[in-house]
């Protein structure tokens, strides 16, 4: 539906690796499909509205069932918001609604979408319902699905929440724990949450917690295979107490262990689903024992952005754990400005194991950073820089140019140099694309 966050739902997917076009007419789906650049694809996002008009919409299901035929891993996913959310966030934006010509009143072109895309809404693999639901939070829960290929198992997502605060409206199970002692009246425990080892403490002095615990983790587990039976690819458990601050932190935190060691592979495709910081959120507030096995799972490309995220302590009880190749790994993706910060928040004994383990040109470039202080201009400046020959030709350059895979952030000229790589002087961008070869 319009205003139910599909703008944000496909950048979402951008980012994931999908390759997203939004606003294509029903019609020309299949002729895309056939040309030669969509065919090299293995991940392609398609976004429709009612602004593609209503023979569009009425040609969806027909287009689907022979796409189908051919990519039977196809899904649809219906996005939805309740009539009050969609015209909060009319007024708040102030767009014209698409059926507004039709239906001069706001509340009446929505109802007159929502009639339009009704057979739609039913023959969805996947609806999702935005009304309270922020763009991070729907974010999330698409990586968590779909960023990943491999499809194969069930998926499980346990999530924590406050009953004051309204249940979430995507799960399959709930589950209320407001039965058990609430350190809420525990004035030294108020202000920690139930991550925090004195919590954990406190709760686990009590019998009712374990029994608690226990009957949830045999109830998931009688029922578990008969939902994996019925083909079933994603299960949300949300476990609620009164603010969602404690009890109900501490118990999703002990499914998520426990079941983290019956379906590694799913936990671990959930996680790298995260922003690198959420995922460094989740590793500081774990018990030091279970912060190495949740970095453990996390997947190689992601290891240097949650390094960067990660508190200088924490980094470093995880880096001293790592030889110089892994640490070189991590962190070769990297821009260099992050290298250097991450480098100079490590003894200097690493630094220097890792200096020497790179390769020649990005030692030079580091060692050149590392040589201011971190609060200065030398300390902040971007190293990162395209040079070039003087005597190349702008046809050169620009092939030159192209073989990149991408270009340093921030880059507005190009740096001309001798043979010597001594600088002569700049090469703007602009004048490179208004140039004739």
């Amino acid at each position: 539906m319009s205003g139910a966050g599909k703008s944000y739902a496909l950048q979402t997917l951008e980012d994931a690796g999908y390759y997203c076009i939004d606003n294509l007419p029903s019609q020309l789906i299949e002729s895309l499909l056939e040309t030669p650049q969509i065919l090299k694809l293995t991940q392609l996002a398609i976004g429709i509205d009612i602004r593609g008009g209503k023979q569009s919409i009425a040609d969806i299901p027909a287009t689907l069932e022979r796409v189908r035929q051919i990519y039977p891993a196809t899904r649809l996913i219906y996005l939805y918001a309740n009539q009050q959310t969609l015209q909060r966030r009319y007024n708040e934006t102030r767009r014209r609604h698409p059926l507004a010509e039709e239906e001069k009143e706001l509340g009446k072109a929505i109802a007159l979408e929502a009639a339009l895309l009704q057979e739609l809404s039913q023959q969805a693999d996947w609806r999702i319902d935005t009304s309270k639901t922020n763009v991070y939070e729907l974010g999330n829960l698409l990586k968590s699905r779909l960023s990943d290929n491999v499809t194969e198992g069930l998926s499980i997502m346990f999530q924590s929440f406050g009953f004051k605060h309204q249940s979430p409206s995507d799960s399959d199970f709930v589950f209320d724990v407001r039965n058990l002692p609430n350190p809420y009246w525990v004035p030294e425990l108020r202000q920690l949450s139930g991550r925090d080892q004195p919590i954990i403490d406190w709760l686990e002095q009590h019998e009712r917690v374990h029994e608690l615990k226990q009957s949830i983790c045999d109830f998931l587990e009688l029922w578990m295979q008969d939902i994996q039976d019925n083909q079933r690819s994603y299960l949300t458990i949300s476990i609620g107490c009164t603010g969602g601050r404690h009890r109900s932190v501490y118990m999703t935190e002990q499914l998520y262990q426990h079941f983290s060691q019956q379906y590694p592979q799913q936990v671990q495709r959930m996680l790298n689903a995260m922003h690198p910081a959420e995922i460094a959120d989740l590793i500081e507030a774990s018990p030091h024992g279970r912060r190495e096995l949740i970095w453990e799972m996390v997947e190689a490309d992601n290891e240097g952005e949650v390094l960067i995220e990660l508190s200088e302590d924490v980094r470093t009880s995880l880096v001293e754990e790592m030889d110089t190749g892994e640490i070189i790994s991590a962190i070769k993706d990297l821009d260099y400005d992050d290298m250097a910060d991450f480098l100079q928040s490590l003894p200097d004994a690493l630094i220097s194991q890792t200096l020497a383990g790179m390769d020649r040109q990005n030692r030079i470039r580091l060692e050149a950073v590392l040589a201011y202080d971190e609060d200065t201009a030398g300390g902040v400046m971007d190293t990162e820089t395209v040079t070039v020959r003087a005597d190349v030709s702008l046809d050169v350059v620009i092939r030159y140019l192209r073989r990149q895979e991408t270009l340093p952030s921030h880059t507005d000229n190009i740096i001309v140099v001798n043979r010597y790589d001594r600088y002569l002087g700049i090469l703007p961008l602009s004048t490179l694309l208004t140039s004739q070869p």
